[in-house]
């Protein structure tokens, strides 16, 4: 009451005067304990909630504005460089080594399945995959508001040269390469070349 009420003026000490008047009128101003307790407590029957009788709130759907497959190839077709350059480290040859010969007839054999297995020289380390194709598609795509909105996923880019057969998701070796864009839904694909160069050639 001191503290918070009075001095908010949410209540006021009652005066000298009117203090004598209701005691005058016989005014019981002793506290109520009764005050906000329900006299007639009964046991709240619980009722069965259908669930599916609820009402269902209004969920508003989410608005996606999408690109037609042939507006996509639009964009792609003028956002995508004609030759799209990667740099990945070129795997070192051996120098020929002189004829070595082993210590047995088996370790013959073992340096010979060795050099069978040798690499190519334009061999590099990993490989470029239409992952990475299409990240570096996405990247040439992101400076543009509505390029930004094409959708492009792995599947729709595969390589047309370069890749081992079988697998056209990745090139495994140095050169200029085809790779082919096509989006579900449209007929001619987009051709690009794909430049895979060795790390130090970059100027």
């Amino acid at each position: 009451m001191r503290n918070r009420w009075f001095p908010a003026r949410v209540a006021d000490y009652v005066p000298a005067t009117q203090m004598k008047q209701l005691k005058a009128q016989d005014v019981d101003m002793g506290r109520d304990f009764s005050y906000g307790v329900r006299l007639n407590l009964e046991e709240a029957e619980e009722e069965e909630v259908d669930f599916m009788k609820q009402p269902k709130h209004y969920v508003r759907p989410i608005e996606i504005d999408v690109l037609s497959p042939e507006r996509s190839m639009e964009l792609l077709d003028a956002f995508v460089p004609p030759t799209i350059d990667f740099y990945r480290q070129r795997i070192e040859q051996d120098s020929p080594s002189s004829g070595r010969m082993g210590a047995s007839g088996a370790a013959d054999i073992l340096t010979a399945a060795a050099m069978g297995k040798k690499a190519s020289a334009d061999a590099i380390y990993g490989s470029v995959s239409s992952t990475d194709l299409v990240a570096t598609i996405k990247g040439a795509l992101a400076h543009n508001d509505e390029a930004a909105r094409v959708i492009l996923n792995e599947a729709d880019v595969k390589f047309l040269s370069g890749h081992e057969e079988g697998d056209t998701s990745r090139v495994k070796q140095l050169g200029t390469f085809k790779a082919e864009i096509r989006l579900p839904g449209v007929e001619e694909p987009i051709v690009r070349n794909i430049r895979i160069r060795a790390k130090g050639s970059e100027s």
